[in-house]
């Protein structure tokens, strides 16, 4: 039966378990009530629960209930009181003890005394507890305020807003946002929001909380009306819809949601075109931007659009533009920008040009025959002119064209400038054509520099031998035979052979041709201030102000050129023998079988090596002469020292030497100078290269200044040696 926990007696038996607010049992079924219980369900806030009485239980038994002071006044217990605050939501115990001999207080005394003074709910079991153990211990009046507690309702709460999209969630997004016309301008965020469009739902209210009951200590239930308002905002772009609880976008964009404000911000997901400029106005490229989510990709319109706010109007590629456009309409979007537009540059006029009638190459290359070979037989350096004969003659410069930028405004241009006859020693303008060059006289013609001239050519019908003698001519010198050994030619212009050039010496002016070969015991040499070119050459040293060509192949020779070397031979170009150039070796093969010494040196400037030995030479003979000179001066200051004065003789020949002295002071610093500039310039590794299309053989050496590299086993072709980083690599 259910009874109320007023007319609960210890030894009653719960028929069901008795569960408390927070879903505990506090009592199972088929329990023996007692006072613990009992206290336990009151605190708890039980009001009723379904018991049995048993039948053979005392009814005596010690009850809660206990209200006969004499009962207390036989176990001789301290009065017990119980004062309830006018609102029920506080209940104090007063304890003083009686006159006589004050019995020990438990927990169930107290409880008792709370249950018959209707305090059923709220009670503090553990300040009970502290309550009893003080008066056992300490037995005089206490008070106790706070022995039981009620607890006020508690409001109902209004729900929280449940965000349906992914949306932006602080001011610096928010403001970044608001700075753009299209989503994907906000390349951090783009792909953290989502597209909100209208009519959207894009939050919900949640369903609130109900107020919770509270309960005073007599166990009365405390209600109440009050509810928690949760504070949001509608802000542009939303609307509330208060049946359904939801907030719905009116517009498209992106939706905020910073200080309990909702908003939608108004941004298009659309793909977007851009036109950019270059700087100089003369290029224009379109840049497409992909629609984000389920944007709509950008097409014709958004094209036109584009040109229109650019204000282009020339160089439109219209042909790519209709791809473009045809390749939108089937979803193809440009992943690169591409090039639109370009402006019409301004075509300067080209300068007037020279013509020339005559061959004026100096570095020559072997005619290659059918099979192979290659030789100077069909080529010529020294070219005979007849007096009258055309040399040159001037091509007009061209006018300009102007140009246009992407915007129409017109670029200057200018016209091409004339080029003037290239007049030299012997030649002259046509008098019927001012615009031509012709020689004045018969000889043989030249360019030097920039200018044409005409020299009378000295020709050797035969072999430069005992018959002819040596050779000394200002001009060019052709020998149709050979020149034999111990004979030299030294000439200030071009030197062109017939035949081959032996033990001899030749000091060339300009460039050298040998139709055949320069070969010998080592004791000829050819010195040219120009290209120096050959059939082959053999034993011999040449040295070039500028490149070295050889046909065929250079055996055994030393062989120097201020720029570059070429030696064409095929199967075999170079053996033995050292080659140094300042730029670059290009030949087929290097060395032979069997492993003979060649040296390829590159990087070095010859001719200021040359200079440098001149200068340390002519350095150390002043030196010689500077300690002399002291040392002179240092005997006629001891001969002063043992005579305390020097004689007017000795006067004079000290101040010559001092004079001597300061004369070489002054030409060795110059000439340090000198050779610490020659020393900074002498090497020049930037781009110079060795380069081999067939072989190098063991036995080679590559050189570069101070580093070297041998090769040590056959090396094919075709390879490049060059420095880098300090290091000699064959790529």
């Amino acid at each position: 039966m259910k009874i109320p926990l007023k007319q609960l007696k210890p030894g009653m038996t719960l028929t069901t378990d008795v569960i408390g607010q927070n879903g505990f049992i506090l009592a199972p079924a088929n329990s023996s009530l007692n006072s613990d219980i009992i206290f336990r369900l009151s605190r708890n806030g039980v009001s009723i629960v379904d018991v049995k009485e048993n039948s053979n239980s005392p009814t005596s038994a010690v009850s809660p209930q206990i209200s006969d002071p004499q009962i207390l006044q036989k176990k001789n217990l301290p009065s017990l009181r119980v004062i309830i605050s006018d609102d029920a939501m506080n209940a104090t115990l007063v304890i003083e003890p009686v006159e006589t001999d004050n019995a020990d207080l438990t927990e169930e005394d107290i409880i008792s005394t709370l249950v018959n003074s209707n305090v059923t709910s709220g009670s503090d079991e553990i300040l009970i507890m502290a309550v009893v153990q003080n008066w056992n211990l300490r037995k005089h009046r206490y008070e106790i305020s706070g022995i039981a507690r009620g607890y006020p309702p508690k409001p109902a709460v209004e729900g929280e807003i449940d965000i349906q999209v992914k949306h932006i969630s602080n001011d610096s997004d928010l403001k970044e946002v608001r700075n753009c016309r299209f989503i994907w301008q906000a390349v951090d965020l783009f792909t953290q929001v989502q597209h909100v469009k209208p009519d959207m739902i894009v939050a919900t209210r949640l369903p609130g909380k109900p107020p919770i009951p509270g309960k005073n200590v007599k166990g009365e239930l405390i209600f109440t009306d009050d509810i928690i308002r949760k504070k949001f905002f509608t802000g542009k772009g939303i609307r509330y819809c208060e049946d359904l609880q939801n907030y719905i976008s009116d517009t498209s964009g992106v939706l905020s949601f910073i200080d309990n404000t909702l908003e939608v911000i108004p941004v298009s997901f659309d793909g977007s075109v851009d036109i950019e400029v270059s700087p100089d106005k003369m290029k224009a490229c379109l840049i497409f931007h992909k629609p984000v989510d389920d944007g709509a990709l950008p097409g014709e319109k958004e094209i036109i659009e584009a040109f229109q706010h650019s204000e282009i109007n020339t160089g439109i590629d219209d042909k790519k533009l209709r791809e473009i456009i045809a390749g939108l309409k089937n979803g193809n979007v440009p992943e690169d920008r591409v090039t639109i537009a370009l402006g019409i540059p301004p075509v300067n006029g080209s300068n007037g040009k020279i013509i020339y009638h005559f061959s004026t190459e100096t570095s020559l290359k072997p005619k290659i025959n059918p099979d192979g070979s290659v030789d100077y037989k069909s080529v010529d350096i020294v070219i005979s002119v007849a007096k009258g004969e055309k040399l040159a003659s001037l091509e007009p410069p061209e006018k300009g064209v102007p140009g246009k930028n992407l915007f129409g405004d017109p670029l200057s241009c200018t016209d091409g400038k004339p080029a003037l006859l290239p007049l030299g020693p012997n030649t002259e303008p046509d008098t019927q054509d001012p615009d031509t060059l012709i020689a004045s006289i018969n000889g043989i013609v030249r360019r030097v520099g920039t200018a044409v001239e005409v020299c009378e050519g000295f020709v050797v019908n035969g072999d430069v031998d005992f018959s002819t003698g040596n050779i000394k001519y200002d001009h060019s010198v052709v020998v149709t035979g050979d020149v034999k050994s111990g004979f030299g030619i030294e000439c200030g212009g071009d030197l062109q052979t017939g035949g081959t050039i032996e033990d001899c010496t030749l000091k060339i002016g300009g460039n050298i041709l040998c139709r055949f070969g320069f070969c010998g015991q080592g004791k000829g040499l050819i010195d040219a201030k120009g290209d120096i070119n050959l059939g082959f050459t053999k034993n011999q040293t040449i040295r070039s102000r500028k490149n070295v060509n050889i046909a065929r192949e250079a055996i055994n020779s030393t062989i120097y050129a201020k720029e570059t070397i070429h030696i064409h031979g095929n199967p075999l170009s170079v053996a033995g023998g050292n080659l140094t150039a300042g730029e670059s070796i290009t030949v087929n093969s290097i060395g032979n079988h069997s492993g003979i010494k060649t040296l390829c040196e590159v990087g070095y400037d010859y001719t200021l090596g040359e200079e440098l030995q001149t200068i340390e030479a002519h350095l150390s003979e002043l030196l010689l002469n500077q300690n002399k000179i002291i040392e002179n001066i240092n005997k006629i200051d001891k001969s002063s020292a043992l005579h305390r004065r020097l004689s007017l003789k000795d006067q004079a020949l000290k101040a010559k030497f001092n004079e001597f002295l300061l004369k070489y002071n002054q030409q060795i610093k110059v000439f340090e100078l000198r050779k610490k500039i020659l020393e900074k310039k002498l090497f020049n590794f930037e781009k110079v290269f060795i380069k081999f299309e067939r072989t190098a053989f063991p036995g080679t050496l590559f050189k570069f200044g101070e580093r070297h590299f041998l090769v040590k086993e056959e090396t094919p072709g075709p390879k490049t040696v060059m420095l880098l980083d300090f290091e000699i690599r064959i790529l």
